[in-house]
């Protein structure tokens, strides 16, 4: 009876994995950009991507709740990636295929929010991110049309206890190192930490990741901010022309 039970747990076990992984595989297809849209596009990490509502993102991930909030005539296109860096490494921003993808498209509407993975040990050095970060942003404005950058929310202590890599001291030194040289460069941005900093209740158990709430929270806001402000000029409103993809 007891091997019976270890092969049944196993069978199951194997299963679950194996649509795990097929779920995650189908999830990980580039957003396609429709014709007759004005696209959005949201670069960043597994906070972009909707990591904490991964069983339903592309209902509550914030880029997809940002999209229903502008209209009609927009798509906003979420090219979050699970681990990214704006470092060099494995999991670095601009070696990765969001960011081959984007660069293909003529003046894109980006908004930009990278840094937490930043903050890993092995991989933080704040005199080579601020010389990444500042290079970075030069060389992405001078590519888009519009880019807003987005502070990278605060990271929350954890709900049950789990081993994270990122630190929370860190990722406070990014924000900062973020903010003096998106003024510098005169680039807008929208300060995510301090609005997230004090609401543990909208983190997934992780305290990195948001959940449903948060997800909503931070996108109303954006989306307010973007309304308020002007900073994303026409939004809400289509385009005659919308710039497409190089031939």
């Amino acid at each position: 009876m007891l091997i019976w039970i270890i092969i049944l747990f196993s069978v199951i076990s194997n299963a679950f994995f194996l649509g795990f992984r097929y779920a995650r595989r189908i999830e990980n297809k580039l957003d396609v950009p429709r014709a007759g849209k004005r696209h959005l596009y949201c670069l960043g990490d597994g906070i972009t991507y909707g990591v904490g509502v991964l069983n339903n993102r592309r209902a509550f991930a914030w880029p997809y709740q940002l999209e229903a909030s502008l209209g009609a005539g927009w798509q906003v296109i979420n090219y979050g990636t699970e681990d990214a860096t704006l470092l060099e490494g494995k999991n670095a921003l601009q070696s990765g295929r969001t960011f081959q993808v984007l660069s293909q498209v003529k003046e894109p509407s980006v908004l930009l929010m990278i840094g937490t993975n930043d903050s890993k040990l092995g991989i933080w050095n704040e005199r080579r991110f601020e010389a990444a970060f500042d290079d970075f942003l030069v060389r992405l404005a001078e590519h888009c049309r519009e880019l807003i950058v987005l502070l990278p929310i605060s990271v929350q202590a954890p709900r049950i206890p789990m081993k994270t890599e990122i630190r929370a001291e860190i990722v406070g030194q990014i924000v900062q190192i973020e903010r003096s040289i998106c003024q510098s460069r005169q680039i807008p941005f929208l300060d995510l930490f301090h609005l997230s900093e004090n609401h543990p209740e909208w983190y997934a158990n992780d305290g990195i990741h948001l959940n449903q709430q948060g997800n909503r929270k931070i996108s109303d806001w954006i989306y307010e901010e973007i309304q308020h402000s002007g900073l994303l000029k026409g939004s809400g409103a289509l385009r005659e022309t919308d710039p497409e993809v190089n031939a």
